[in-house]
């Protein structure tokens, strides 16, 4: 991954550009009991025989919300954020109240798609309201195209 855009408690401080310790979790081994102990078939670890915490709070990424979750976020102002997620994982906006305001930071702050690249603020806005989570770098022919810019046809 690359880019994602996430719901997030308005008063979620965490600073940007750290990694949040909720991205970092050491992986636990899986509880999934098969007699042989194989956990080759295993849908759970697919195949590992461990698995990796994935904290929800203080955000949940956009394309995985429930209609249940989203009426929850609403009720709980919540706001948009856009996290990396090509390393550990880290905020790299602060909350903002609506998309439209994360993608006006977004362009003005000149945020990074990838490696420096840097783009529209309709493009931005519509990686945030596809609730994209995109792919650092697209190959597009012979051409590097980011992973923002790829979702967008705008």
């Amino acid at each position: 991954m690359s880019r994602e855009a996430r719901r997030a408690p308005k008063n979620f401080n965490w600073p940007l550009h750290e990694v949040w310790w909720g991205y970092v979790l050491d992986p636990m081994p899986c509880q999934e009991r098969f007699e042989d102990g194989d956990h080759a078939e295993c849908q759970v670890c697919e195949g590992e025989g461990r698995v990796y915490s994935r904290i929800e709070c203080p955000a949940f990424a956009v394309n995985d919300q429930t209609d249940g979750q989203k009426r929850r976020a609403e009720r709980l102002d919540y706001g948009w954020q856009m996290w990396e997620t090509t390393s550990e994982g880290s905020p790299t906006s602060p909350v903002c109240d609506s998309p439209e305001e994360l993608a006006h930071w977004l362009t003005d702050s000149g945020a990074s798609t990838f490696a420096g690249m840097t783009t529209t603020y309709k493009r931005w806005l519509a990686m945030i309201r596809a609730g994209s989570s995109v792919a650092s770098t697209v190959a597009i022919g012979d051409q590097l195209v980011s992973g923002v810019d790829a979702v967008s046809d705008v």
